[in-house]
């Protein structure tokens, strides 16, 4: 009993740990100062995040990536005078908005720019952005070279996480594990379940079946199976890194190319009085 209950108390504090992590990049957006000259077209629901430095090797707004797997490419469209609707803060912002995007940005004065990706605040607090929109529009600023003025809604990405509840009977989730170079986490078996779906369970029950006491999800469709971390390997505990989604199970992350989503079954052991004990793999029996 102590140990289930120092197990549950580990699990809970690590769960809120984890939640608090998963908005910090927006939430090191709140402090940033807005343009002087305050955006007076903002859409409903974004404000200004001001004048920032841009790269066109490097865009400020750009994919947005975990683990080696891009979940959300960034979105660039040119809005000209010539344009339907020409280029504008809320033009841009409504582009975005409608597809699913937490940024937008405004360059060049025609470039409209989108990104689930938190821009680096280092590259914030900038001048320049002073290039007129295109006509008709041209009383508004729409950033200017290298410099793009950037506006959000403050909208978390809806990431895939790893399964950790409803799980077999005995099975828990251990956390994600980052590869150490070529080197797997679990190696001693694997298989594709590209087609029939992936996720905790279908993997879990094909390295249970193995006899294997660790299970592991990958780059969407792998499960590897091992009675142990291969070396070189450890655990990650940056938010947001085993979030592939799975295949045929969007709604979960399984790992990424260079991430598993570990799984342990606890094993029994007897101690004193006929008691057992669920022990997780490497885990000392304790006899009271």
């Amino acid at each position: 009993m102590k140990l289930f209950a120092w197990i549950v108390a580990s699990l809970t504090a690590e769960s809120l740990a984890f939640k608090a992590e998963l908005v910090a990049p927006l939430k090191d957006l709140q402090n940033l100062a807005p343009r002087a000259e305050e955006a007076t077209d903002l859409i409903s629901g974004w404000r200004d995040l001001g004048c920032w430095s841009d790269d066109g090797g490097n865009l400020t707004l750009g994919d947005l990536t975990t683990g080696g797997y891009v979940l959300q490419k960034g979105a660039f469209v040119q809005f000209y005078d010539t344009s339907s609707t020409p280029n504008s803060p809320d033009v841009c912002m409504t582009y975005c908005n409608n597809n699913g995007y937490t940024f937008a940005g405004v360059e060049y004065g025609f470039d409209c720019l989108c990104s689930s990706r938190a821009p680096d605040t280092a590259r914030s607090g900038q001048t320049g952005c002073n290039v007129a929109c295109p006509n008709p529009n041209g009383a508004q600023t729409c950033g200017g070279g290298n410099r793009i003025q950037i506006y959000t809604n403050d909208k978390p990405y809806p990431y895939s996480q790893p399964k950790t509840s409803g799980l077999q009977t005995n099975w828990s989730y251990q956390g994600c594990y980052t590869t150490s170079g070529s080197s797997r986490v679990l190696v001693a078996d694997s298989t594709n379940l590209q087609s029939s779906g992936n996720g905790a369970t279908q993997c879990i029950d094909y390295c249970n079946g193995k006899g294997y006491s660790l299970a592991g999800t990958g780059n969407g469709y792998e499960c590897w199976c091992d009675n142990a971390i291969q070396g070189g390997n450890s655990l990650d505990s940056t938010p947001n890194q085993c979030v592939q989604p799975c295949a045929q199970n969007t709604g979960e992350g399984c790992g990424s190319p260079q991430r598993q989503a570990v799984y342990a079954r606890q094993t029994e052991r007897y101690c004193g009085g006929g008691e057992i004990q669920l022990l997780a793999p490497g885990v000392p029996p304790i006899v009271q």
